[in-house]
């Protein structure tokens, strides 16, 4: 047992020492998520659920890029994307490349060097590692956190793609969830990093009537992913369903929401986004003028051919 006040002495050896990294939040890049979050602290597990197709690896990607731009190192561990298509995930966010044209870009070396080297400069700058492996259970997570800890010690940003393929399926589903949200819960708290977890949601928001926006109660497979998460974010895009325009009438089209449904140190509520399809890059939300018409952001007026 400990009193507050020892308590207080021990966090703050760590930070003197430094073997805890700095105790400064991390902003997430979108002003209005850190207005209501103030950003992702030490040590955090926040999980960012959606079904399939909303945009989760692409919101990942996105964050990546706005934490790196800002000298945070990231960790991208994937189970769902190869080491390619995530290459070209982040090229295309960088470069304002069209996603759907990656059979080219894999397939004709002229182009592959060409969009290769122009981002080049750009691809050393980042302290990305990325880490691809299809192997269940945590051993081969906990190897790659290790050296990513090693190389960055102070300060890093983790990001699991995805919660589901982590764990061995020849194991009680619901168990084995609940002790790897134990387990990385562990993890986040021993480094100091905060760990962003996709996971998928269950097939109840399909058939749910109204806007189909998530809750707690579609987070997949297990209550504890709930209980241990810090932050909780669901992503949803209306249009995706077929709804064309709000309950107030104004457009959908390109509209994303992050609702915040749990926040262990702040408050919940929701936030506006922009998602643009072609390169599949979530953006600070674009506001609507009186006609319902986005308003165009300054990339979207450049003249770039694809590739």
């Amino acid at each position: 047992m400990k009193t507050l006040v020892e308590i207080r002495d021990e966090y703050l050896k760590k930070l003197t020492d430094n073997t805890f990294g700095t105790n400064k939040q991390i902003p997430s890049g979108f002003s209005e998520l850190d207005k209501l979050t103030g950003g992702y602290c030490k040590g955090e597990l926040i999980v960012l659920g959606a079904r399939p197709a909303m945009g989760k690896t692409a919101f990942a990607v996105t964050q990546s890029i706005q934490l790196l731009q800002h000298g945070i190192p990231v960790l991208y561990y994937s189970m769902n994307l190869t080491e390619l298509q995530l290459l070209y995930r982040f090229l295309a966010q960088i470069g304002n490349k069209t996603i759907n044209q990656y059979p080219e870009f894999i397939s004709n070396h002229k182009i592959f060097k060409d969009v290769t080297e122009k981002q080049l400069e750009k691809l050393k700058s980042f302290q990305l590692q990325i880490d691809n492996n299809y192997s269940k259970g945590l051993k081969n997570f906990e190897k790659a956190v290790e050296e990513f800890k090693a190389k960055y010690k102070n300060r890093g940003f983790i990001i699991l793609d995805y919660l589901q393929l982590l764990y061995d399926r020849s194991y009680n589903r619901e168990n084995e969830i609940s002790n790897t949200m134990l387990k990385l819960k562990a993890i986040a708290n021993e480094t100091g990093f905060p760990i962003l977890i996709l996971s998928q949601l269950n097939r109840a928001v399909e058939t749910r009537g109204g806007d189909r926006q998530p809750q707690l109660c579609d987070l997949r497979d297990s209550g504890s992913i709930e209980q241990e998460a810090d932050k909780i974010l669901f992503l949803h895009r209306p249009e995706y369903y077929g709804f064309s325009c709000d309950e107030d009438g104004k457009s959908t089209n390109g509209v994303a929401k992050i609702i915040i449904a749990k926040n262990n140190m702040g408050i919940t509520g929701n936030i506006l986004l922009h998602f643009e399809h072609k390169t599949a890059t979530f953006s600070e939300a674009i506001k609507l003028n009186n006609k319902n018409f986005r308003d165009m952001r300054s990339d979207e007026f450049e003249d770039d051919p694809p590739f």
